[in-house]
């Protein structure tokens, strides 16, 4: 945590075993499990039309069955549930760094995520950092939400960064 001096979080959560909503353990324990191929997922969860290249690009890494070991597993690490090896991890983490957090946090969540929908309200309540910065839920922005609202993620980045420059001392490191 020493060498950050802010955090902007989007879309995501730090799951400690409580379940997981419809949407996430469909994609966990099905779409991740059958889809043939990652651009397919891309185009049915973003809420733009991306381009074939854009789609290609997705697809790159995984050029055959044999590439997508570690998408198919990923998706069952996420713990979900109590006796899941990473709670105790993901709590730790929780207590040790994110409640105790104080130096700038942002979350920049989109209104359409399926995924993790409403999950900015728990960082917003355990992260002292998290007060008195620009929250914003992205108005339709899903799960991807960089390729759904690319230009108002990347300026409410930039306007961050800026609004929270960096200590003095530490600017004078670089």
């Amino acid at each position: 945590p020493e060498r950050f001096a802010r955090i902007c979080i989007s879309n995501t959560a730090l799951p400690v075993g409580k379940g997981a909503n419809k949407m996430f353990m469909k994609w966990a324990y099905v779409t991740s499990q059958q889809f043939p191929n990652w651009g397919m997922v891309f185009k049915l969860t973003c809420r733009v039309s991306l381009s074939k290249e854009e789609l290609a690009a997705y697809e790159a890494p995984f050029p055959s069955e044999a590439y997508k070991a570690a998408t198919r597993v990923f998706p069952k690490m996420v713990p979900v549930t109590q006796s899941h090896a990473s709670v105790e991890e993901n709590k730790g983490a929780l207590r040790r760094v994110f409640s105790r957090w104080t130096k700038p946090f942002l979350t920049l969540f989109g209104d359409r995520d399926p995924i993790t929908r409403d999950a900015e309200k728990g960082w917003l309540k355990l992260v002292p950092g998290a007060k008195g910065q620009k929250h914003v839920k992205i108005k339709g922005g899903g799960h991807f939400i960089q390729e759904d609202r690319p230009d108002e993620l990347v300026r409410r980045i930039i306007a961050f960064v800026n609004d929270n420059p960096l200590p003095a001392k530490l600017r004078a490191n670089l």
